[in-house]
């Protein structure tokens, strides 16, 4: 949610109350975006909405900070009294269902109440931009003055703290690295001819990058590609063991891509050698036996994956090439995280800037008409006027489902996360929430919070890194739900195997374990929040 202390309409306040006073939202976003600190909540309604109200405003203003708010929401009954979302929607439904006017409001509102076990993931995801938590910062990001798009910033400071890594390892290429190195330094403080040609500016900087040859840049580049055939080999090797059907094209790519690049490596080492290499004698004896051991199988599968571990032979031979990563960030793995970075940006990372103009694209409209928030401040609005006998009483569920819209959104800004409430109907479940934050060094956790009715509260954690590999660690003190989930742990790891993720576990702990295991986490949470993370602006 985007809170500003501006006294003064800026161009964008004006334009988005324009468009948004088309479908009935233009008081709540003057508020926001003027930042004259009009309530969120109107006067009359809950003590729980009032409650929230000057939460955010505290929050926003670091009257409180967000530790504080944090914990007050975590160790508060807030949550609780807030009830079911799903309950007050259903009943906000039956209430409008028959209303001539209110009516056409319906099928948003149906949405979110499908069952959980029909949904797919695209629907899943769809539906989790849409709860109404991010409504106020999609709409701020949709008009925002143009600038350097947030994920080419966060890459951008990346590759700079690499090559500067990189200058100390390689001293001889000081001038071009640190011709790299400035040119960062002018796009992280972009003048309006960068922002003008920033795709291009982009693509510079990357050819300025790849194209500098370092005595070791050619062995790097040739074992990152080897990384990705691992990590292909990997997922195949996995489904086979969990019996997912594995398509001949995945074996083909596999080895279409790994025997030319082995064969590039052989010859690149061979003009290392000639020139002095940087590898010893016995080293690179080391490294050709392994590529030589790999090109010799009949089949790189063999029709039986499992059995020819094509991936465990891969990743031994990158490590013979890089050497031992723990060792204070030796220049190879220095010189890997550039590459990678580089990579990141050519692979469609960076967005065209928003143009100057603060209007509403149309698609922001559609997105705005399919959110649950701006859906049922829409239905507020229009039961103010409404004839309907029982007018009083569905704005009262109104304002139940905006609350605990708004605590999601309190509580997400506070955390540095992506919260919300989860947007199906599920039957056996009482609550639950889902949580992403971003860790360091590109890692990303996911907690899922459950009351189930059957098992209790179950706590979920989530540990995604290495671009598709993931821990599980599952907290309960519900003897029979962990007894359950062992039992199917096969099947779970065939479902992650068939979405291309690699499971390395499953650990079950103690419910009180929790807490211990977040907090031992903290250190490494990044402050970016994940996609369409909250942001509060004092």
């Amino acid at each position: 949610m985007e809170i500003t202390q501006k006294n003064t309409p800026s161009p964008i306040s004006t334009a988005v109350s324009k468009e948004l006073g088309k479908i009935a939202l233009q008081a709540q976003i003057e508020a926001l975006l003027k930042g004259n600190n009009a309530p969120l909540m109107e006067e009359g309604s809950s003590s729980v909405g009032n409650l929230l109200e000057s939460l955010m405003k505290d929050v926003a203003t670091n009257v409180k900070t967000k530790d504080a708010v944090l914990a007050f929401l975590k160790n508060s009954d807030l949550l609780k009294n807030l009830g079911s979302l799903s309950s007050e929607l259903k009943s906000l439904l039956q209430s409008i269902r028959n209303d001539e006017n209110l009516s056409r409001y319906v099928p948003v509102l149906q949405k979110f109440l499908t069952n959980a076990k029909v949904l797919d993931e695209s629907t899943i995801k769809a539906q989790l931009a849409q709860t109404g938590v991010f409504l106020e910062s999609k709409i701020a990001k949709s008009v925002e003055p143009k600038g350097l798009p947030p994920a080419l910033k966060s890459v951008l400071v990346e590759l700079k703290e690499a090559l500067v890594a990189h200058l100390k390892n390689t001293p001889q290429s000081e001038p071009l690295i640190q011709k790299q190195i400035t040119f960062i330094d002018k796009m992280l403080e972009p003048t309006k001819a960068i922002l003008d040609n920033l795709p291009k500016a982009v693509t510079l900087l990357a050819q300025s990058v790849k194209e500098a040859k370092t005595p070791t840049s050619e062995i790097v580049k040739i074992a990152n590609k080897l990384e990705i055939v691992a990590k292909s080999a990997e997922l195949v090797e996995v489904k086979a063991e969990y019996k997912v059907p594995v398509e001949t094209k995945e074996f083909v790519k596999i080895a279409e891509t790994l025997k030319p690049t082995l064969e590039e490596l052989k010859t690149t080492l061979n003009a290392m050698s000639e020139k002095g290499t940087f590898f010893s004698t016995e080293k690179m004896q080391e490294i050709i036996k392994n590529i030589d051991n790999i090109l010799s199988k009949e089949s790189l599968f063999q029709q039986e994956p499992l059995k020819n571990a094509l991936s465990s032979d891969v990743k031994t031979l990158v490590g013979l090439i890089k050497g031992d990563e723990s060792v204070a960030k030796n220049s190879l793995h220095v010189q890997s995280d550039v590459f990678k970075l580089v990579a990141k940006l050519e692979q469609g990372l960076v967005e065209q800037p928003k143009s100057q103009s603060a209007t509403l694209e149309p698609k922001s409209a559609q997105y705005i008409n399919e959110d649950i928030k701006a859906v049922v401040l829409k239905i507020k609005e229009e039961l103010q006027n409404s004839p309907l006998p029982h007018a009083k009483e569905a704005m009262a569920m109104a304002d139940k489902v905006l609350n605990k819209i708004e605590y999601y959104q309190l509580f997400s800004f506070a955390s540095s996360s992506m919260t919300s409430y989860l947007p199906s109907l599920w039957e056996g479940l009482e609550d639950g929430s889902i949580s992403l934050k971003k860790l360091k060094e590109n890692r990303f956790f996911c907690e899922i919070n459950l009351n189930l009715k059957e098992h209790g509260n179950i706590d979920l954690l989530v540990m995604l890194y290495d671009e598709n590999r993931i821990v599980v660690s599952v907290y309960a003190d519900n003897e029979a739900f962990k007894q359950k989930v062992s039992t199917h742990l096969s099947e779970l790891k065939r479902g992650f195997a068939k979405a291309g993720l690699v499971c390395e576990g499953v650990n079950f702990f103690e419910a009180k374990e929790v807490l211990k295991a977040k907090k031992e986490a903290q250190p490494f949470v990044s402050e970016e929040v994940v996609s369409m993370g909250i942001n509060l602006k004092a």
